[in-house]
């Protein structure tokens, strides 16, 4: 593209064991109209054929890196972050895609200085087809949306760039105390001190898995939810009083996803007490009223309808 407006982007890339869908994503960063970008590969120790896969990448724009031993994600998305040389910072996970106009699309959006993440629309790909977009009936917020994002996070981390200046305000990259949120926590965080801006197309693809999240996982979103909080509180001034109403929208997004999880462990009385204070929500109701039918009723139904 030719722009006097080009700032060099690097498109930062995590691999762990991603041989199946890694060369599909690699080439629809490769294949970009926008060319000032270099792609910084962090292979996190993978074990299958992925190391063989990127050595056929031969674009001097490919820096592959290997970490030695296999580490959390949100240390490994660190690793990577050390080597980026762009002044903007774009990520592709090894199973999502881009359109090939994404970066020519969105890099204008920063002439706005007070502009430090551009997001997009994207569709959500299963078993080879589109199955949903994004945005497709409600828009997402632009300018100063950390309120909006503390209470309903919206973006989606295959359409997301940032400026690199946006590190700089907290002196701090992921958090890795976290394993599920850390991109959404990070985004967030940036959010205080920095407009969004957005391009209302789909310009990327969310590649859905055919499993869903196990008992576990959703254990641990509301754990790091509850963290994430906590570390506001710490760290924002008068985050409590400030900003009480989105907090207590997040709470009781916590308390749906506890409720939901007792009650898959049978567990009666928690899966009550969680939601009794935020009966005013649908889920929250119906989730109540869940709790007392029986387990193998109220288990089914929750699983056929995802209802937390």
């Amino acid at each position: 593209m030719e722009n006097s407006f080009s700032p060099k982007v690097s498109i930062l890339m995590n691999c762990y064991n991603g041989e199946k869908f890694l060369t599909e994503a690699i080439d629809s960063a490769l294949k970009q109209t926008y060319i000032n970008f270099e792609i910084v590969f962090w292979d996190n120790a993978s074990t299958d054929n992925t190391a063989n896969l990127v050595k056929s990448y031969t674009d001097p724009r490919f820096k592959y890196y290997r970490g030695e031993k296999n580490v959390k994600l949100y240390h490994a998305r660190n690793f990577a972050l050390e080597k980026c040389t762009g002044e903007l910072i774009a990520f592709l996970d090894i199973d999502d895609l881009w359109r090939e106009d994404k970066l020519e699309k969105q890099i204008p959006l920063f002439k706005n200085e007070k502009v430090g993440i551009v997001f997009s629309d994207t569709l959500f790909l299963k078993d080879g087809k589109i199955i949903h977009q994004y945005f497709h009936s409600k828009k997402p917020h632009r300018g100063k949306c950390f309120n909006q994002l503390i209470k309903d996070y919206f973006l989606s981390l295959e359409t997301v760039v940032v400026r690199k200046k946006c590190f700089d305000d907290w002196k701090e990259g992921f958090d890795e105390r976290f394993n599920h949120i850390g991109d959404s926590e990070m985004f967030t965080r940036m959010a205080y001190h920095w407009e969004l801006d957005y391009i209302d197309e789909p310009l990327g693809v969310w590649r859905v898995h055919s499993t869903s999240l196990s008992y576990q996982n959703q254990q641990g979103f509301y754990q790091e939810t509850e963290l994430m909080i906590k570390k506001y509180e710490e760290i924002i001034p008068d985050f409590k009083t400030k900003h009480r109403h989105e907090i207590a929208e997040l709470k009781k997004q916590v308390a749906i996803w506890k409720s939901k999880l007792f009650l898959l462990k049978k567990d009666r009385i928690n899966s009550i007490k969680e939601v009794v204070p935020f009966l005013f929500s649908l889920k929250a109701l119906i989730l109540f009223f869940l709790s007392l039918l029986p387990y193998q009723l109220s288990i089914y139904l929750i699983k056929k309808r995802d209802l937390a």
